[in-house]
């Protein structure tokens, strides 16, 4: 019978906010590892673009797909599947406000449900406008970045 080694992977608010600070200084189109974690980030580059991106500071969690943005008081939004299978996402949401709706199941290819979500302020800014922004939230935005820890089977 062969063992499964369970890695524990850190996702608490403080991880939290190291992974996504991390990925926003990342300069787009490039992957690399922090923390025990891979990185990707897309070429996507909305709102103020790379290197300009505020710094993310936590503000709230929770667990729906349908997320209340408010006015436009939160910058970034990460999301967590399926515990340590699968990755996150995190999405430039500068100048997005009131309720979006997030997938339920992430991680292109892979069928790994929502774990929870983390809210990152300070929010607004120099953000394309509201159409644009939600045009490139619907296509993963600064999303789809990975957050993949690599698992060894044993």
């Amino acid at each position: 019978m062969k063992k499964h080694k369970k890695l524990f992977i850190p996702s608490g608010d403080v991880a939290r906010t190291a992974y996504v600070n991390h990925l926003i200084d990342m300069a787009p189109g490039t992957s690399d590892t922090f923390s025990g974690q891979t990185f990707n980030r897309t070429l996507a580059n909305p709102g103020p673009g790379f290197p300009n991106y505020p710094d993310a500071v936590f503000a709230k969690n929770g667990t729906s797909t349908s997320i209340d943005l408010g006015a436009g008081l939160y910058s970034y939004l990460f999301a967590k599947y399926d515990g340590p299978n699968a990755g996150s996402e995190v999405w430039y949401v500068g100048s997005l406000s009131g309720v979006i709706t997030i997938p339920g199941f992430g991680l292109a290819g892979q069928n790994y449900g929502l774990s929870g979500w983390t809210l990152f302020g300070p929010g607004g800014g120099n953000a394309p406008d509201g159409g644009a922004t939600a045009a490139l939230l619907g296509l993963g935005l600064v999303g789809l970045a990975g957050l993949r820890a690599k698992f060894g089977r044993n």
